[in-house]
């Protein structure tokens, strides 16, 4: 199998001769700053040649939200429907 870049460029070459069950599978993780984007692998076969696009995109890490509530009265009781109010969400990554 070989996997090429967005640019054509080859990035990694794997071998196997072991199928399991009759299928190769192909496990490979690409760097963070890797570039995303449709990519190319490439997996000979004998002498057949198979291609597929593949996605590579980045994953975003979770990220947590912070709210922040200030009302204009001390306690705030069930009953009470209207009152003034402001709110801030924020966003951070871990």
């Amino acid at each position: 199998m070989e996997l090429y870049s967005r640019t054509g460029q080859l990035y990694k070459r794997l071998v196997q001769t072991n199928a399991e069950d009759g299928f190769n599978v192909f496990r490979t993780p690409t760097d963070a700053a890797a570039p995303t984007g449709n990519w190319n692998c490439k997996v000979k076969i004998g002498g057949a040649v198979f291609e597929k696009k593949l996605k590579i995109e980045t994953v975003m890490p979770n990220r947590a939200t912070q709210l922040q509530l200030s009302t204009n009265k001390a306690k705030l009781l069930q009953e009470d429907s209207k009152f003034k109010k402001r709110m801030e969400i924020s966003s951070y990554s871990h």
